[in-house]
């Protein structure tokens, strides 16, 4: 080991007896109190020149560690509940459950089910990107975190909140029903206090013109009224307030309602159940890429629709939902259900051609009828099945009216001979109870309805109807018929023919003894369909955007 070295100091003033102390060769005693007293000397010196600090040489910066101070950590309750929430829905997350603490890739993180409704969301094209960062992201990348601390929020405030929410949410249900049964009673009073006073005018009317008062009673009853008058409406319905959404509609009387076409978009067709207890929009279903150009309700409650999009399907108004489909290869103009076996349906297609199906055969067509060189192939736009001994299938296209007749070994097709005189059906209708035909028809100048039978292929008018105005629109007319309860005409049978009057915006009705009532509805009317509910009859009346609704 190398001797001490002796204490040096960088004061030029210090004395320098301590070197010559020690190089003398005096004794340790003496050259230590020699060394106290020199450093006396030395400290008295100091004090003596401590005010004039030019005599001393600048104190040199010598680099130190500073001792750490301790860290005032401050707990900040507002950040510690920010760390505990999720980024997304700025709820607390947990441990466990739906809502558990995860982090991705990137290292943020969130709540399990919000990242994976986030990254859901996300354009399958499109790769998902972090909230916080932008980073990519998928579900592969979850991974699940424990967190040291999570806090717990006391729920039972907030769910008491929602219990009151539900319960205020099912009494305003409750009211808005209670409030649509009032606002029914309330038209049916005000059309049975209208029926009431067109009754009491007629007595008047009667009374004056009569003094046998015998006769008089023998008229009074309210059902001496023709049934075109004794029609009040019930309700308006409205389903869009500028385009025409709606085209064709159908009773089903088994579930006492109205299924309605819609178009929602160029690509959204669908069917609309109408309650006919209180008007209500029920339900709505797609179940057509185009336009939907006819229904048919059969009695087991399945519906019939076909469309531009070339296919007929078969939907439940039960179940909601498409039980069979069958691709047409061409657009559907109009179908029917078969009379005499529920199994059996039939579709009129833009090509001039019948395409005969069986639910039971889910894969093809029975028959495809077609005779062009008959039928002038034009498109098909009303078909009806005419059951009974004829079993036959009436066809009507934009040029003339024939039939399938489907008795025999082999369908064939028959021309009806008719007087059209330079018109052209757009329109047919058949009413089952008195098997009459309503054919209209239409000219470049004028629209007429006729009224008749067929027997031997032979059109045999009752009654014509005629309108001197043009129609315009594919629209369809229909007619049908009721028991007579007056004593004062010579049939027992009320026939009732309705059509839409393009130039008027109003439903026309006329009755077999020439009795004519017009309803102004202001809109071209689409379709008129009725049917007969506990002895009542409802009549509807479709437009493009909305439905009227009539009883009597």
């Amino acid at each position: 080991m190398p001797p001490c070295q002796p204490l040096t100091t960088n004061n030029p003033e210090m004395p320098a007896e301590t070197e010559s102390t020690e190089s003398s060769g005096e004794q340790p005693g003496a050259s230590v109190s020699n060394l106290v007293a020199n450093v006396a000397t030395t400290s008295t010196i100091h004090s003596d020149r401590i005010t004039n600090s030019s005599d001393f040489q600048s104190p040199l910066t010598l680099t130190s560690k500073r001792k750490r101070e301790p860290s005032t950590q401050v707990s900040d309750s507002d950040d510690d509940e920010a760390i505990c929430q999720c980024p997304i829905c700025f709820e607390n997350w947990s441990n466990t459950g739906a809502h558990r603490i995860v982090s991705m890739k990137c290292g943020h993180l969130f709540g399990l089910s919000c990242i994976e409704k986030w990254i859901s969301r996300s354009r399958k094209d499109v790769k998902s990107k972090c909230p916080q960062c932008n980073a990519g992201i998928s579900k592969r990348d979850i991974r699940p975190v424990w967190a040291k601390k999570i806090t717990s929020e006391d729920s039972v405030k907030l769910d008491k909140l929602q219990e009151e929410l539900r319960t205020q949410q099912a009494r305003q249900l409750d009211h808005e029903v209670a409030l649509s049964k009032l606002h029914l009673a309330y038209e049916m009073s005000k059309n049975e206090l209208t029926k009431k006073d067109a009754e009491i005018q007629l007595l008047k009317l009667m009374l004056s013109d009569t003094s046998n008062n015998s006769n008089v009673s023998r008229r009074l009853p309210s059902t001496s009224l023709s049934l075109i008058d004794q029609l009040q409406m019930k309700q308006k319905l409205s389903f869009h307030s500028s385009a025409r959404v709606c085209r064709v509609m159908a009773f089903n009387q088994g579930f006492d309602m109205i299924v309605a076409s819609k178009s929602s978009s160029a690509s959204e067709h669908a069917i609309q159940k109408i309650s006919l207890v209180d008007n209500l929009n029920l339900e709505t279903m797609t179940i057509h890429s185009r336009g939907i150009r006819d229904i048919q309700c059969s009695r087991s409650g399945l519906c019939l629709t076909t469309g531009l999009d070339g296919k007929a399907n078969i939907t439940s108004l039960k179940d909601n939902c498409i039980v069979q489909s069958y691709n047409l290869g061409t657009a559907g103009w109009c179908c029917s259900w078969d009379q005499s076996d529920a199994n059996r349906l039939y579709c009129g297609l833009m090509d001039d051609s019948v395409m005969m199906f069986d639910v039971r055969n889910t894969r093809s067509y029975v028959h495809h009828l077609k005779d062009h060189t008959k039928t002038n192939r034009k498109p098909i736009h009303s078909i009806i099945h005419i059951g009974g001994p004829t079993n036959s299938v009436l066809c009507a296209n934009l040029d003339r009216l024939y039939t399938w007749n489907l008795a025999g070994d082999e369908p064939y097709c028959s021309v009806i001979d008719m007087d059209y005189q330079d018109f052209h059906p757009y329109s047919v209708s058949y009413d089952k109870s008195s098997m009459t035909i309503l054919a209209s028809l239409r000219s470049q100048t004028a629209t007429k309805h006729v009224h008749g039978s067929l027997a031997n292929n032979q059109f045999e008018t009752q009654n014509t109807y005629r309108n001197p105005i043009k129609q315009t629109a594919l629209a369809r007319t229909w007619h049908f018929s009721k028991p007579r309860s007056s004593e004062n005409s010579n049939t027992s049978t009320e026939f009732v023919v309705c059509a839409g009057d393009e130039e008027q915006k109003s439903l026309r009705l006329w009755n077999d003894e020439y009795g004519e009532r017009s309803i102004h509805v202001g809109s071209d009317i689409l379709d008129i369909k009725n049917t007969v509910i506990n002895n009542e009859v409802y009549l509807a009346a479709l437009t493009g955007n909305e439905m009227y609704l009539y009883k009597g």
